[in-house]
């Protein structure tokens, strides 16, 4: 059977609150080996602000379906709830839940119609809304840790970012590992009670931007909170002179794992941190790493989801934007619309989902 699909689209990009529309199709009943699933929730992540704003090193694919002009769908992230599936389809039953596990044509969309391939199955675990942000931010965490060097129990990480998806999910799984974290986080009112709350999640430590800034702390501060441990990774994902401040805190001849650049600032690199501490720089993005070696992502979900049934790995709070299925497209522009407006404020512990009633 067929079925009428909404999606959140942009033809062009630029800022999302003007290039962002919602459009409506008509999705044909699942092929042989196709399946056809119905959004449950989708996540909002700083790729999809950037991807929008033409900013990302990704250019999704386009298509006719929902527009005249080509177009793209919002989003890499979400889960789906299986439909109906074709004659030839054994992987997948309906009320299976499933994720994109090949790249596809987005994720902000009420219904999707795809080869069954192209999707793997996931374990209801949680509520849906929560296990929505399972896959793309823990996995990046997992691997961060795992790909560039051996750690070994009691040695140091630091990130800053360290409120973000990622660096909660990061804090977390280094203390199942035993390794230990120091966190870096932007100053902000609640500063005390954030630091508490990313304490509470296994983080060793805990600075703001403003107390590593301090020309001191790498000589009396640093020392004082890793005991002399050997600080081996770093992870930056802010840029500008953040990135100066994870280098800096590194022993000689650490790693520093570039990320993500959420400053849209690239990252200050004194040529000190490489001449005299001798300190190695990589970068990191998911996509390539997942192209390149899918079984990776199958390795890391698999710990993350035992991680998550267990309650050893405690997922983002979301802020819910409600994407009415049956609602006038007014309705479903303005949710969308106000995902992208919490995100780009900033500040915020909770990760924004669109959830499709």
């Amino acid at each position: 059977m067929s079925v009428k699909s909404s999606a959140a689209v942009f033809v062009h990009t630029g800022d999302p609150q003007q290039v962002i529309q919602v459009e409506s199709a008509t999705l044909p009943a699942p092929a042989a080996d196709e399946i056809l699933l119905k959004n449950l929730a989708a996540t909002l992540n700083p790729s999809d602000v950037g991807t929008v704003w033409g900013t990302y090193a990704t250019i999704p694919p386009r298509s006719t379906l929902y527009t005249s002009e080509p177009s793209a769908i919002i989003g890499n992230e979400a889960i789906f709830e299986v439909v109906s599936v074709g004659k030839d389809v054994t992987s997948f039953k309906p009320g299976d839940w499933a994720f994109p596990s090949a790249k596809t044509s987005g994720t902000w969309c009420t219904h999707i119609v795809g080869k069954a391939i192209h999707f793997m199955p996931v374990p209801k675990i949680s509520d849906p809304v929560l296990t929505s942000q399972a896959f793309i931010n823990p996995t990046t965490a997992y691997q961060l840790l795992k790909t560039y060097l051996d750690l070994e129990k009691d040695d140091w990480v630091v990130q800053n970012g360290a409120n973000s998806a990622v660096g909660r999910a990061t804090i977390q799984l280094a203390r199942e590992w035993g390794i230990k974290t120091l966190n870096i986080i932007r100053e902000r009112p609640d500063v005390e009670d954030l630091k508490k709350e990313l304490l509470a999640l296994g983080a060793t430590a805990v600075v703001t931007d403003k107390e590593i800034a301090d020309p001191d702390f790498v000589k009396t501060a640093l020392p004082k909170i890793t005991g002399g441990g050997n600080v081996r990774l770093g992870l930056e994902c802010v840029g500008g002179k953040s990135a100066q401040y994870v280098g800096s805190a590194l022993s000689h001849g650490g790693t520093l794992v570039i990320y993500g650049c959420m400053s849209m600032t690239s990252p200050v690199l004194p040529a000190s941190l490489f001449i005299f501490k001798d300190i190695t720089t990589k970068g990191y993005w998911l996509a390539t790493r997942l192209t390149s070696n899918p079984k990776l992502k199958a390795e890391a979900l698999s710990t993350i989801f035992d991680l998550i049934k267990s309650g050893k790995l405690e997922l983002n709070p979301v802020q819910k934007h409600i994407f009415k299925v049956n609602g006038t497209k007014e309705e479903q522009l303005k949710a969308v619309r106000e995902a992208f407006t919490v995100q780009s404020r900033g500040f915020s512990n909770k990760k924004q989902v669109i959830v499709f009633e």
